[in-house]
């Protein structure tokens, strides 16, 4: 399947995709599956934002000093470093019997996404032609995507096999057949089916899966060039705090919305829709079809047509679908809603990497540290708050986040400058 997925004529090595196809894989839907993890630890919904905030503070912490040391060291050895430490978090996820165990693997894979990510949008900068910013950044999304896909089928089949939960909310479905020739197999499916594990047991065997994908892929970054070197950076933090100022307000907003929904878009739809973990993963196939597909061919567009119209017009669709999630009356419009919100997220991601790497060719480690840590920002400040809103008023949150949205929309409109 990786060769499938090798770039042509694009300047970038077919071992850097490999490795990230891999360790997307290694990540699968682990966003989704993080809180069915919490919740079989006995965690409440604010402990399990509080999973997700930590995870952010600790990168958080790390991303402006990491950025500065890309500025003048080579990249290669940082992102292999990092899709290690991605393995060892996983491997502890694999093994984790409290909460606190978690909380220990979510601050090392904190440390692991700070290094290798941050690695990725520096290392694509760098190979990347300057009419090219947005495309490669699309791919680089789609490939995630499709190595998520792996991860997501692989935890889908073992919650099909081994939850009894979902075992069962499958068997109700086919109770609905009853009396038609998928009705008969009922029976023939529950003596072939093994007998069921715990939640947590099968939790337990998704992660050391997800641990060998993610090996994979740090094997396959050892097979990496080092890119050409950039001049050292020119330019004080502080000073490209002040000259992307707008782009940084922007990172903050889209941050603070994440993190008031992520955390709570899988207990909303489980809450709503008592689907499982194998439902929940089917209702998010359809919209990650359109994280697929979409990307790349939409940083085209944003290359020929400007990154700042493309920005906008991503924002638009995420407000537009965090204000509809709470009301979605059933399934089908739930799934349709959620590709609203994966077309949007493909537009606007591509589209504000650009931006950062159109303005910043001498000190990109810094740039894209000062990027994501502003979003990272708003994610671990709105993550524990969207849990304990939601406690209280489930849409809540998901309004909030629109309202952040729209904000942004209004600063990504006063924006000037390369790509805008």
């Amino acid at each position: 399947m990786t060769s499938q997925i090798q770039p042509r004529s694009t300047g970038v090595p077919r071992p850097f995709w490999i490795a990230v196809f891999w360790a997307w894989a290694g990540l699968g839907i682990f966003e989704l599956l993080l809180p069915l993890y919490g919740r079989a630890l006995g965690a409440d919904s604010t402990t399990i934002g509080w999973l997700f905030g930590v995870f952010s503070f600790t990168a958080l912490l790390l991303r402006l000093l990491i950025g500065r040391v890309l500025d003048h060291a080579p990249r290669r050895p940082i992102f292999v470093l990092g899709l290690l430490l991605y393995v060892l978090a996983l491997s502890l996820f694999a093994v984790a019997q409290t909460v606190s165990m978690v909380v220990v693997a979510r601050l090392l894979q904190g440390l692991g996404s700070t290094t290798a990510w941050l690695t990725a949008a520096v290392l694509l900068a760098d190979w990347a032609q300057a009419d090219q910013q947005a495309r490669l950044f699309g791919r680089y999304q789609m490939i995630s995507v499709l190595g998520s896909v792996i991860g997501a089928v692989w935890a889908g089949a073992l919650m099909i096999l081994l939850d009894g939960e979902t075992r069962a909310a499958l068997l109700d479905a086919l109770r609905l057949l009853e009396g038609s020739i998928v009705g008969d197999l009922q029976g023939a499916l529950v003596a072939a089916l093994p007998p069921p594990w715990s939640p947590l047991a099968v939790l337990h065997l998704i992660f050391a899966g997800n641990a060998l994908f993610a090996a994979i892929g740090w094997l396959a970054a050892l097979r990496m060039p080092e890119p050409q070197r950039h001049h050292a950076a020119t330019q004080m933090p502080r000073t490209l705090v002040r000259e992307r100022l707008p782009l940084l307000t922007i990172a903050l907003l889209v941050g603070l919305a994440g993190g008031l929904t992520l955390p709570m878009q899988v207990l909303l739809m489980d809450d709503r829709f008592a689907l499982g973990g194998a439902g929940v993963a089917l209702v998010y196939a359809v919209p990650g079809v359109v994280y697929g597909v979409a990307p790349e061919p939409l940083g085209r567009l944003a290359d020929r047509w400007g990154y700042r119209p493309a920005a906008l017009c991503g924002l638009v669709c995420l407000a537009l679908a965090s204000a509809l999630l709470p009301i979605m009356p059933n399934v089908p419009v739930a799934m349709l809603v959620l590709c609203l919100e994966a077309l949007g997220a493909s537009i606007v991601s591509p589209a504000l990497l650009a931006l950062v790497a159109a303005g910043s060719a001498h000190a990109r480690g810094s740039a894209y540290g000062l990027f994501t840590m502003a979003s990272l920002l708003g994610t671990a400040v709105a993550s524990p708050v969207g849990g304990r809103l939601y406690a209280y008023l489930p849409g809540l949150p998901f309004w909030l986040a629109a309202v952040c949205l729209v904000v942004a929309m209004l600063v990504v409109g006063r924006l000037r400058g390369t790509g805008s």
